[in-house]
């Protein structure tokens, strides 16, 4: 089966554009469809739905850590380009590996 693309995900010039190019041809649309789910999520809370304070809680920290780990993911590599070294506990580290498996 062939995997299909979305036209927002093919480079529209794939020899000539910069990953700078592709950054502002992306992340635009990636972060505003972000921003549409967060918002749907939010509909949630009116009086058509029924949900526990611990459910509403799990919401929220599942989007807090993916929050957190976008920004350490963008500060990982800001450092790898500046050539700086980043401090992680290792618990950190070994956390950051369960998430990804």
């Amino acid at each position: 089966m062939k995997k299909t693309t979305k036209a927002a995900d093919t480079p529209k010039e794939a020899n000539t554009e910069t990953p700078r190019d592709r950054f502002m041809r992306l992340a635009p649309a990636r972060t505003a469809a972000a921003l549409k789910r967060i918002e749907l999520l939010g509909n949630l809370t009116g009086s058509g739905y029924s949900y526990e304070p611990e459910e509403a809680q799990q919401v929220l920290d599942a989007l807090f850590d993916a929050v957190h780990d976008l920004r350490r993911k963008f500060e990982k590599a800001k450092a790898r380009k500046s050539g700086k070294t980043v401090f992680t506990f290792a618990s950190s580290r070994k956390k950051e590996a369960q998430l990804a498996s």
